[in-house]
């Protein structure tokens, strides 16, 4: 996966989590967890709630709750990700990162995606994923 912000990228490897239903509370977009390590290289400042970009505040909380505990973990609106599995390609723009200290266990990736990145699905020429797949299916072509 590539998440991108601010004319800025970071490659990281995700991992699938079908427990992963975390959504943003104002905009209903999915969120995607990612290591602090992992996103702190699309940012010259530290992340924190008083980091601002242009005088707005650049994080904001998610409250969130799994199997362990509930806790807050900042977030921010990416400008894109970019998903590439083995049977699939995709962009999405709306989709929030929420950052996490300890939540990421497994050395083998450093995001955790919910099925919530699957909808909204932009393919590599800039369609939406949807249609384009629906046009696919139902064309007479």
């Amino acid at each position: 996966m590539v998440i991108f912000y601010d004319n800025k990228s970071v490659c990281c490897r995700a991992f699938y989590d079908t427990g992963n239903n975390l959504r943003d509370a104002f905009t209903s977009y999915p969120v995607v967890v990612a290591d602090r390590q992992t996103v702190q290289k699309l940012f010259d400042c530290e992340i924190s709630l008083e980091s601002t970009k242009d005088g707005v505040p650049v994080f904001r909380p998610i409250f969130c709750s799994t199997v362990a505990s509930d806790d807050m973990l900042l977030s921010f609106k990416a400008d894109k990700i970019f998903v590439r599995g083995v049977n699939t390609r995709f962009y999405n723009d709306r989709v929030y990162i929420a950052v996490s200290d300890n939540m990421l266990k497994n050395k083998d990736y450093s995001a955790l995606l919910g099925s919530g990145v699957f909808e909204n699905r932009i393919n590599e020429k800039g369609d939406n994923y949807l249609a384009t797949t629906f046009k696919q299916i139902y064309s007479k072509d």
